[in-house]
C-alpha cells in the first residue's frame, strides 16, 4: 500500500469510537455550539452578504434566489440547528440533573 493509503487507514482507525455514551454526545453538542457554530455563522454571513450583493445584477428568479431564497436557507438552517442543539441540551440537563 502507498503511504497515503496507510495514513488514511490510520486516521480512520484513530477516529473509530468504540462506544458513544451520553457524556460523549453532550460534549460533542457543546463543541458544535461553542466551536463550530461561530465559524459557521462567520462563513454564512460572508456568503449571504456576497450573494445579496450579486443579486443587484440579477433579474427575475435569479434575483429572488440571491436576495431571498439562498440567504433564508443558510440563515434558517443555522438557526434550526442551533435551536435543536440547545433544546436537546436543556432536556438532557433536566434528565441528568446537571
Amino acid at each position: 500500500m502507498s503511504k497515503r493509503t496507510d495514513f488514511r487507514d490510520e486516521v480512520v482507525e484513530a477516529l473509530h469510537i468504540e462506544e458513544v455514551t451520553e457524556d460523549t454526545k453532550q460534549k460533542f453538542t457543546v463543541w458544535l455550539l461553542e466551536t463550530i457554530k461561530p465559524l459557521a455563522d462567520t462563513a454564512a454571513a460572508s456568503f449571504v452578504a456576497q450573494v445579496k450583493a450579486q443579486a443587484v445584477n440579477e433579474k427575475g428568479w435569479l434575483k429572488v434566489r440571491d436576495m431571498f431564497v439562498l440567504p433564508l436557507i443558510v440563515q434558517g438552517g443555522l438557526w434550526l440547528i442551533e435551536t435543536v442543539l440547545e433544546k436537546t441540551q436543556v432536556k438532557t440537563q433536566a434528565k441528568t440533573g446537571g
